[in-house]
């Protein structure tokens, strides 16, 4: 049975006017006239070419949540002296000459006769100064501006990481500008003519073109092998560089690929073995292997003849097995059971399904061990000192016994560059094939 006293009648009136009050406020909008040639101006950044808004004007803008791609402060200021600070935010709109607005504890205040003041009345009431100073850090060192990096979700993560990358770009820039310094030097050098002009003008432009220092390098570039009864010129010292480079690439890139394919797609007890191998000779120095290796080398009889490049690049070890076996286990195995039902053998599989799908990272790789082994003049120089390459050339021509030319700064630049230009002609030629296929983390296929 339904008792009514004193208590439950004050709760009945109370929820009664809170129902009431949450209905007769619901969707209730304020309208503000504009007044005769009154302008507003609001504090949304990104908003700034709307502004001022006239009474011929239409705007909208929701100040609960900050949809546009800059700053904003909730605050309309007008040219008559009144503003209107959407303190809980709120949806305002400006049709022709009516100011709507859906939040209705949004206040219109009168702060003055203009604009001026009616920024200055919002100002002492809303965000007065505080009279204190600043940190002192603020003013003794550089400050930065993360915001426009980072409109939204800032946090010091994001802040450290934008430095950190911010650092390693202007380290690539330094290191880039001194590489092209280097190259601005070989170049300019290279056409100076020795005693007068590279000696009083070592970093400007020559002042007349010497293109007859190259032919001096060409010519001048020898080295006499075979005991010094036989002279070999840079014609044929390209010809080696061409046979060391092309075999010497194309096995350092085929072998990885073989065994990184082995490893990443056969499940045996070797896969574990062989890659802690590769780990461990990349990371741990082997120091003093040199002369046991020649050793061997002369033992096989390999030294001192064309079959070396071949032996010795039959190695699978390096960075470029980690590249292959990276990308041959982002590779769905669904290719390899098609073709396995189709009854394609295991060899089939690899040649003429899995390769083919990684060709451009191939590619990419012989094209970078090319351009190493070209310019290598170390291993040339100590295995097969009687097929020297044009780079051993290069390296041991101030030391010919043919002339001084090669002593001469200019001379031996205009050699440095007859060198480089087959390898920049190469770039050029796949520079589009090189830098598709590289990434921060390496090569993709």
């Amino acid at each position: 049975m339904f008792t009514w006293d004193f208590k439950s009648g004050f709760f009945f009136i109370w929820r009664l006017v809170s129902f009431i009050n949450l209905f007769s406020g619901y969707g209730k909008m304020q309208k503000i006239n504009f007044l005769q040639d009154e302008l507003w101006y609001g504090g949304v950044v990104f908003h700034a070419d709307k502004y001022p808004i006239s009474v011929a004007d239409e705007y909208e803008f929701n100040t609960s949540v900050n949809e546009s791609c800059n700053q904003f402060n909730p605050i309309f200021l007008s040219n008559k002296g009144r503003y209107l600070w959407l303190e809980k935010g709120g949806n305002i709109r400006f049709n022709k000459g009516v100011i709507e607005l859906e939040n209705d504890e949004i206040v219109l205040e009168i702060g003055g006769n203009n604009l001026k003041e009616a920024a200055k009345s919002a100002a002492e009431k809303y965000y007065p100064a505080t009279g204190t100073t600043p940190d002192k850090r603020a003013f003794m060192g550089p400050q930065y501006c993360s915001w426009v990096m980072y409109l939204w979700h800032q946090n010091q993560d994001k802040i450290l990481e934008y430095l950190f990358v911010s650092i390693v770009c202007a380290v690539l820039v330094v290191y880039t500008i001194c590489m092209f310094v280097m190259l601005y030097y070989t170049v300019v050098t290279s056409l100076k003519e020795e005693l007068f002009d590279y000696g009083k003008n070592k970093m400007g432009l020559p002042e007349e073109w010497m293109w007859e220092n190259y032919k001096t390098a060409f010519s001048s570039i020898f080295k006499d092998v075979d005991s010094g009864t036989r002279r070999v010129y840079l014609p044929e010292m390209f010809m080696y560089s061409f046979y060391y480079s092309v075999i010497a690439a194309f096995l350092r890139t085929l072998v990885p690929c073989v065994v990184a394919y082995l490893v990443a797609k056969y499940r045996t007890w070797m896969n574990k073995v062989i890659y802690t191998i590769v780990i461990f000779a990349m990371t741990v120095p082997i120091v003093g292997a040199l002369p046991s290796e020649i050793q061997i080398v002369e033992g096989l009889g390999l030294r001192g003849t064309l079959f070396y490049p071949i032996v010795a690049n039959c190695s699978f070890l390096g960075m470029y097995f980690l590249l292959f076996h990276g990308s041959f286990k982002g590779l769905s195995n669904e290719y390899i059971e098609a073709a396995t039902i189709d009854g394609a053998g295991q060899w089939q599989v690899m040649l003429q399904i899995v390769f083919p799908l990684t060709i451009t990272t191939f590619g990419a790789v012989f094209l970078l061990n090319f351009i190493a082994y070209w310019n290598d003049y170390q291993t040339p120089l100590i295995y097969m000192n009687n097929f020297p390459t044009a780079a051993v050339g290069l390296f041991s021509s101030g030391d010919s016994t043919g002339g001084d030319a090669m002593t001469e700064e200019t001379i031996r630049m205009a050699g440095c560059m007859l060198l480089f230009l087959p390898i920049f002609t190469l770039f050029i030629v796949f520079k589009n094939k090189l830098m598709g296929n590289l990434t921060v983390g390496g090569i993709k296929g």
